[in-house]
């Protein structure tokens, strides 16, 4: 149980400090990796009420930007 909760906490203060430094195009990379290790699936469906449920309100369209831009890449 300690191990668990030392994971936790350390994964808590990654997050806290990837949300303060890093864009959020990074931020939703790492969302995205984090999904896809815990599901074990390569495909993660996100939809416009998942988002808002991941992220704050006020970054809906820069996420949804960003996944945009990810979406583009991989088609190419």
């Amino acid at each position: 149980m300690l191990r668990y909760a030392q994971a936790l906490i350390t994964q808590m203060a990654q997050t806290a400090v990837c949300n303060r430094h890093h864009s959020v195009d990074q931020q939703l990379c790492r969302w995205l990796l984090l999904g896809i290790d815990r599901l074990q699936e390569p495909n993660i469906t996100m939809t416009r009420s998942s988002s808002r449920t991941c992220w704050a309100m006020r970054r809906e369209r820069r996420v949804t930007e960003a996944a945009g831009k990810l979406q583009d890449l991989q088609a190419s």
